[in-house]
């Protein structure tokens, strides 16, 4: 159909008539060629051009000579008004398809079968223009699309595959891993997985009978090599010009990426719900708010905190905050905080009071969760039961420091109090007294390892009723109980106590005839730095008690001579092994006394003297060593 239609150089009398006959049709008019070159740019929509070549004969031949030139990029009828004589001088291009000639004087029945011709041709050549861009835009979609496509129709609605005509796409072939013609051999239903296809089939038949205007479902398709791919399908069917005919379009995506997605996922969910479901304690979703108001809690939280559920959810009966043990509700707090301000995971061991009235351990971890803005959206995190775990933990901090036939504090408890208060820098004076059984040794020997462990029991319970806070009692030794005291006025507090421990000790070492020593040391800036050394020094006061009272108990303080002396000990120890061995033979020599005769006056014998002598030693005599 004409839109615009253009004169050039028209008489008044022949514009007129055109107007007549094209009725509706919008007509320009130009007076020359260039205002009609002017009017073609600015009308892109003009289709038809009428020129009057007899009024300027040069410029009408230029500006149709231009319009064939732009007939060849777009559609456009030309009309050519003039004298025969005039027309024959340009026969070559009059004669071309898109020129139309027309004698003058014009005719009306003339000009409107020739524009009536025009409109005809146009028209057609328009429908097929747009035939020929659908068919393209067609072929674009159907073969460059991302789905999966197939195109089907049979002469009867019987499965014939010989019968039917099929086409598909790029994609489909790509998804199915198949060429049209083998799926045109095999048909679909031998690709399609057998799990799927009875309802598959069930749909096609009720999509033919025409209870369904169309279906979607979720299949499967073999490929060649035995590999599965999942497809989403949708089927419709479509308009066929012959009733007999039965034809339907399939779009198909590949959903199987997708589908391993929801397949781990699901397992995914299954894992988390078998975790939670053994959880020792509970997974939560809470507020961070002063309750820690719970969004979610995991079926665990019953056997953890004796609560169900839908009781801490919301607070409904409680909040989780009022579970936590009072003493410790502030430090949750302040790690939380602490936590959220650094970005990073909570963790923390605290208690709880259950519903049951009875205290657990637990052990939280969780995470701040954050919304876009920046704000705290969520707690999320666990809370798992580690009581068992505490029992243990405690059971082996008590190993650490107790012996565990007395239950007395063990010798690396001293140590440890010890170092402890020589960093405090404690003024107030402090001494260690210890009581040496070391004859049980013997003893056990005699009577069975029962018995001096019998002993050291009754030993331990009957001194420890002289303990309290100043006064700490350690076993530091098989046979050897300690005294420390943290603080004391004078000497002669040490000696009270040292009475006590005697009448203690009384009625359960003097009855059994058990000897022991007691040895004390007082503890000053001088001497408190090496805290081995002052274990080794009360230990040889206590021993030096046991040699000196022959078992009396008397208490013996030490002092710098008995360390001189007891190393003095140990070199002569050390020497007389050294002259054993044969490394140090002349250290031990023999001197020769003459025995006089009392009656003569004369020597009668000589006795030989053992005699020890090293170059840094004087003379040793024989009751030394």
């Amino acid at each position: 159909m004409l839109t615009q239609l253009l004169a050039v150089q028209l008489n008044e009398e022949d514009l007129s008539l055109v107007r007549k006959i094209v009725g509706r049709i919008q007509v320009l008019a130009s007076e020359n060629s260039n205002e009609a070159l002017h009017l073609l740019e600015q009308h892109a929509s003009i289709d038809l051009v009428m020129i009057d070549i007899e009024r300027s004969y040069l410029q009408s031949l230029q500006l149709l000579h231009t319009l064939v030139y732009r007939s060849q990029q777009e559609p456009l009828k030309i009309i050519v008004l003039g004298e025969p004589h005039l027309l024959q001088q340009k026969k070559r291009v009059f004669d071309l398809d898109i020129v139309t000639i027309l004698t003058k004087p014009l005719q009306e029945t003339q000009l409107r079968e020739i524009l009536e011709r025009a409109v005809l041709k146009q028209d057609e050549d328009s429908k097929q223009q747009n035939l020929q861009e659908q068919a393209h835009l067609f072929n674009a979609i159907f073969y460059q699309a991302p789905i999966g496509i197939s195109i089907s129709h049979r002469v009867d609605l019987g499965v014939e595959p010989g019968r039917e005509q099929f086409d598909v796409n790029p994609m489909y072939e790509k998804i199915t891993g198949r060429s049209m013609e083998e799926v045109l051999r095999i048909g679909w239903t031998t690709i399609t997985h057998p799990d799927d296809l009875p309802r598959e089939l069930e749909y096609f038949k009720r999509l033919k009978q025409g209870e369904l205007e169309d279906y979607s479902l979720e299949k499967r398709f073999i490929r060649p090599d035995g590999s599965i791919v999942w497809v989403e399908m949708t089927v419709a069917p479509l308009q066929a010009s012959d009733s007999r005919l039965f034809a339907h379009i399939c779009l198909m995506q590949d959903i199987t990426k997708r589908k391993e997605a929801e397949r781990l996922l699901a397992e995914s969910e299954r894992s988390k719900s078998a975790l939670l479901s053994h959880l020792p304690g509970m997974a939560y979703r809470s507020r961070y708010d002063a309750h820690w108001t719970m969004l979610y809690v995991s079926a665990g939280c019953e056997t953890l905190t004796g609560y169900t559920p839908d009781q801490l959810i919301n607070n409904r009966d409680i909040s989780y905050n009022d579970v936590i043990v009072l003493s410790y509700r502030q430090k949750v707090y302040s790690e939380w905080k602490w936590a959220i301000h650094e970005n990073k995971p909570f963790e923390l061991e605290y208690e709880i009071l259950t519903a049951q009235g009875t205290r657990k351990w637990v052990w939280e971890m969780g995470q701040a969760a954050f919304t876009d803005d920046g704000d705290i959206e969520a707690l999320e995190g666990i809370i798992l039961d580690i009581t068992d775990r505490k029992l243990m933990e405690q059971n082996l901090a008590y190993r650490d420091v107790h012996d565990l036939w007395t239950g007395l504090y063990n010798r690396r408890y001293l140590e440890q109090l010890l170092r402890q208060d020589i960093k405090a820098r404690k003024r107030a004076k402090r001494a260690i007294i210890s009581i040496n059984l070391g004859v049980l040794n013997a003893k056990s020997i005699a009577y069975g390892y029962q018995y001096s462990q019998d002993i050291m029991k009754k030993v331990a319970e009957g001194l420890s009723i002289l303990c309290n806070e100043l006064a700490v009692l350690c076993i530091t030794h098989e046979y050897r109980f300690v005294f420390y005291l943290r603080s004391y006025d004078e000497r002669q507090n040490l000696l009270m106590l040292c009475k006590k421990i005697e009448s203690t000790l009384e009625y359960i070492v003097s009855l059994e005839r058990i000897p022991y020593g007691l040895g004390v040391l007082e503890i000053d800036e001088s001497n408190q730095e090496n805290v081995d050394q002052l274990l080794r020094n009360i230990l040889i006061a206590s021993q030096r008690s046991v040699a000196l009272y022959d078992g009396e108990a008397e208490a013996c303080f030490f002092d710098e001579s008995m360390e001189i002396e007891v190393q003095r000990e140990a070199t002569l120890s050390a020497l007389l092994s050294r002259i054993v061995s044969g490394k140090s033979p002349d250290c031990l020599f023999l001197q020769y006394q003459p025995i006089i005769d009392m009656r003569t006056g004369g020597i009668c014998g000589f006795e030989a003297l053992a005699r020890m002598k090293c170059a840094d030693m004087d003379v040793i005599p024989p009751l030394q060593f």
